[in-house]
């Protein structure tokens, strides 16, 4: 039994501790039941003093010493935390140096980093802490993490472990988490122009195409239109502007501004008015989407790169579209059309007119043209020309398809036949670059073959949709087309 108990800790028996008149057996101690546990921070000797009685009632007293030595402790290290920053700035982790309360050397070891896809801990010289890299103190005490551009949300996590290199209590570890806030970037307007029209007329400018935004939480949008000394009357559309020529001729420039439901930017779109006469006019456009209107006399429009709108009216003009999906519309008399590359919208009105190719680039997409189905699939695609009103296909007189020798050498190249939807084998010459028709739902294609075999190569395209032209049996290839 106990008869004095130790003053630096306590003996416990399982949970229980153990006082003055406590009894435990020979057996408890050769069971390992009974032990001893600090309670102070002190070092030095500690002691109990026990009476052993045994069975005859023969006692005996004794006492036991405790020698307290000093254990390791871990090192010292920052408690876990998160540092949230802004997205597109950059933050220090502020770690504070660790310490080792026994005076020991540490080595530092980083643990985990952050997802690479929302950014970067980066040392003091901007080179990227990598898993398992041993840090200085310095080092650590200097760690700033950089987002990724545009990218926000939770990083992960950067962990590091702190060791003295002892077999006991050695290593401290701290885990940081980091999150990174999302920030609304401002949306990027840019100038627009020159859009090339012809006084009078009204046209539609896309100003958002060419203007973007990274993460605004709405689509794109016009606020408001300015104008100190116009030349047309601006009308907000919400996503587009309309423009009516009215006031004069000349560069007219507007500024429009957008947003993306947070934030604005303001940018500038030129319009250039050309005049026209019922004198022969000579009106050239840009890159942007033109709109022509020659009125009358012989015009030669021609709209370059963009989505132009081309109207010739009166008398004979030639329409040149370029690049860019356009419409072009003759008017009277007899006109010469230039649709170019894209998928062009050719409207013959009157008169005996010429749809000119000087490239295989200006149809649609290649293919192989060996049976309806493939047929019908380019077709779907849509990525041809589109002539409406075209006049007396087979017979004698009437409009005509003009082809640069480039593209078809000789009309002989050309297939007399019109193909249905029952097309089998090769309907061309082969080896010589030609040309079929093939008619469908009330429509006749003009399907242009690279090789001179449309069962061969992917090398078919669609140049020209003639809509409303159906019924017709055989060409006439010496009235219907012509080299050039």
């Amino acid at each position: 039994s106990l008869t004095e108990v130790p003053t630096l800790g306590e003996l416990q028996q399982g949970v229980e501790t153990l006082a003055v008149g406590s009894k435990f057996t020979q057996e408890n101690l050769d069971n390992g039941e009974i032990s001893y546990a600090t309670t102070t921070a002190s070092i030095g000797t500690d002691s109990f003093n026990f009476l052993v009685t045994d069975q005859d009632g023969g006692t005996t007293s004794g006492l036991l010493n405790i020698n307290i030595v000093e254990a390791n402790r871990p090192p010292e290290v920052e408690a876990d935390k998160t540092v949230t920053l802004e997205e597109d700035n950059n933050a220090t982790l502020d770690i504070p140096a660790p310490t080792d309360p026994d005076g020991d050397a540490l080595t530092i070891t980083v643990d985990s980093i952050p997802n690479a896809e929302i950014g970067q801990v980066l040392l003091s010289n901007n080179t990227s802490v990598t898993a398992l890299q041993q840090l200085t103190t310095e080092q650590l005490t200097s760690l700033t993490f950089v987002p990724v551009a545009n990218a926000n949300g939770a990083a992960g996590t950067f962990s590091y472990t702190v060791d003295d290199g002892n077999d006991e209590n050695s290593s401290s570890t701290q885990v940081i988490n980091i999150d990174v806030t999302p920030v609304n970037d401002l949306p990027i307007a840019i100038d627009d122009g020159p859009v090339f029209t012809n006084l009078g007329n009204v046209i539609t400018i896309d100003v958002l195409g060419n203007d973007s935004d990274i993460d605004g939480p709405d689509p794109l949008s016009i606020t408001t239109l300015s104008n100190d000394e116009p030349l047309g009357i601006l009308n907000n559309l919400g996503t587009q502007v309309q423009y009516t020529a009215v006031f004069g001729t000349g560069t007219d420039l507007f500024q429009y501004t957008i947003t993306d439901g947070l934030d604005e930017a303001t940018a500038t779109a030129t319009v250039n008015i050309l005049d026209v006469s019922n004198d022969p006019d000579f009106l050239v456009g840009g890159e942007f989407n033109d709109n022509f209107d020659g009125s009358g006399g012989d015009d030669t429009l021609e709209g370059l790169a963009g989505n132009d709108t081309l109207a010739g009216d009166d008398e004979n003009d030639s329409l040149v579209g370029g690049d860019g999906n356009d419409s072009i519309d003759g008017g009277d008399d007899d006109d010469i059309f230039i649709g170019g590359l894209g998928a062009d919208t050719l409207s013959d009105d009157n008169g005996n007119n010429t749809f000119v190719y000087t490239s295989a680039d200006d149809g649609g997409a290649k293919f192989n043209a060996a049976d309806a189905a493939s047929i019908g699939t380019a077709i779907s695609a849509g990525l041809y020309d589109r002539i409406t009103g075209f006049e007396d296909l087979g017979v004698v007189g009437g409009d005509t398809i003009a082809f640069s020798s480039t593209v078809i050498p000789a009309v002989d190249n050309i297939a007399t036949d019109v193909q249905t939807t029952n097309i089998s084998g090769n309907v061309l010459i082969a080896g010589n670059p030609g040309l079929f028709a093939y008619e469908v739902e009330g429509k006749t294609y003009l399907i242009y073959d690279a090789n001179g075999d449309n069962t061969v190569g992917d090398d078919s395209q669609i140049l020209a949709e003639l809509e409303d032209v159906s019924g017709v049996v055989a060409l006439d290839i010496n009235d219907d087309f012509t080299i050039i």
